[in-house]
């Protein structure tokens, strides 16, 4: 038996998120969309992977000023692949605390 995915999405909050946009903005993980038109992607997309039942589906509610003190902490680079790594990361961190160490 293949073992269960793990589908990791960043859920990002209303307010913030203009600030996410001009983060990006110019890059080629620029945030074009509006938060409502991102909402529904992100809702439609959640839906796909709960759909096909072959893994677990995490929503992962991320904070822009945590992120700007992950990256600076560690030297990343702020693209579009380290956006997704902070919800992997914020993860993982919740899962350790539960004592789940399946990460």
């Amino acid at each position: 038996m293949a073992p269960k995915l793990r589908y990791i999405t960043p859920l990002y909050k209303r307010d913030q998120w203009t600030r996410w946009q001009d983060l990006f903005h110019g890059t080629k993980s620029a945030m074009l969309w509006t938060f409502d038109e991102w909402l529904q992607n992100h809702n439609a997309m959640v839906k796909k992977f709960k759909a096909q039942g072959d893994g677990d589906v995490h929503e992962v509610e991320v904070d822009f000023d945590a992120f700007i003190i992950w990256t600076k902490a560690g030297n990343l680079l702020i693209d579009g692949n380290t956006r997704n790594a902070f919800a992997g990361h914020i993860l993982r961190e919740r899962m350790k605390a539960a004592g789940d160490f399946s990460y």
